[in-house]
């Protein structure tokens, strides 16, 4: 903030965040307002607008821990912030490439962070609004395996068992990719450009790294913190 340049930031526009449960097979969202996961039992059908990454885990002394989201997570230090009890501070700073082994050994893992226009009512969240899909483990390693591009728009299949000796350990989602009609890709190049405008309002990566309530105010913002008991994911 300055005396010429006030500082704008905008409220993220995406109005859910969907994460992968490996163990039941499906996405959930997280309902803030009666603090907990919602099963996603409708079809989901969406237009990807970008992708970001982050870092993200559950540690049982520490809570919720996450990062910004960037959209090069090599480009600048990271700052990676707790938040339990309501209560953030941060907890490692660093390259990402200097700290990712001993993030890793905590149960703070890389994650892809995917913006998209929701193009189908999904449960309580209606068609038109700009969701985001936080994918760790078996959902980030089967998105980039499927190599989804910014300009797909998708649908989720039938998840896929995982069975390692004979038991089922754990499913991951599968994506397949859909065409949709030209009024519905004009709604999501508009979608685009406001998650752009909100994007380009924080600059993120410019900013030096340094500890402040305000830093971790945001990344809660951006990430939703969910406090569970612990990381659902497999890895």
């Amino acid at each position: 903030m300055s005396r010429t340049k006030p500082n704008n930031n905008a409220k993220n526009p995406a109005v859910a965040t969907l994460e992968w449960a490996a163990m039941d097979g499906i996405f959930t969202a997280w309902d803030s307002v009666n603090k907990e996961k919602i099963p996603i039992t409708d079809e989901i059908r969406v237009a990807v607008l970008d992708q970001l990454s982050n870092v993200s885990g559950w540690v049982k002394e520490l809570g919720s821990c996450r990062c910004n989201e960037t959209h090069n997570i090599s480009a600048a230090p990271l700052q990676v912030f707790a938040w339990k009890d309501g209560k953030s501070r941060m907890v490692r700073e660093g390259m990402y490439k200097d700290i990712k082994d001993e993030m890793k050994a905590m149960g703070i893992k890389y994650h892809k962070v995917v913006y998209a226009l929701n193009l189908a009512d999904i449960n309580s969240i209606p068609a038109g609004e700009i969701i985001k899909f936080d994918l760790g483990g078996a959902a980030m390693s089967e998105w980039i395996e499927a190599g989804v591009k910014d300009d797909w728009a998708f649908t989720t299949g039938e998840p896929v068992e995982v069975v390692i000796n004979k038991m089922i350990k754990y499913q991951k989602p599968t994506f397949v990719k859909i065409d949709i009609d030209e009024q519905e890709e004009i709604l999501a190049e508009e979608a685009d450009k406001i998650l752009q405008e909100y994007f380009s309002s924080r600059k993120t990566e410019s900013v030096a790294v340094h500890e402040s309530i305000s830093d971790a105010q945001t990344v809660v913002e951006d990430a939703g913190f969910v406090e569970d008991d612990e990381d659902s994911t497999p890895f």
